[in-house]
């Protein structure tokens, strides 16, 4: 007799076929997850780094403080005329340097940060 009588030959049953598909899945899935994501982000930085990240951030909104002053004062002691003259120029010049964002794929494609922590 021929492999492929009228019984339902167990090779070739679809439903055992997709059992066995379901279960590799669901185990590759289990796997995934049962890995630790380890990125640059994910490390706790020391007690000194965040002090050092907090003192560079104050120094730096008083350093940008600071500038604005010095550009206020500089408006101040201008004429009218040169005012309006920066201004104009002001509001051209940002016409031309949009603060958008990289497309995505310019995004996806370019190179990422490596990590320095270890």
């Amino acid at each position: 007799m021929s492999n492929f009588s009228g019984k339902n030959n167990n090779m070739y049953n679809f439903h055992t076929i997709t059992k066995y598909v379901r279960l590799f899945l669901f185990v590759l899935f289990i796997g995934f997850l049962a890995v630790p994501n380890y990125s640059c982000r994910s490390q706790k930085e020391t007690k000194s780094q965040k002090e050092t990240r907090i003192r560079i951030k104050k120094e730096a909104k008083k350093d940008k403080k600071e500038y604005n002053k010095a550009i206020k004062r500089h408006k101040k002691i201008q004429t009218k005329d040169t005012q309006k003259r920066m201004k104009k120029g002001k509001k051209s010049s940002l016409g031309q340097t949009p603060k958008r964002k990289k497309g995505f794929f310019a995004r996806f494609f370019s190179k990422k940060e490596k990590c320095t922590a270890k």
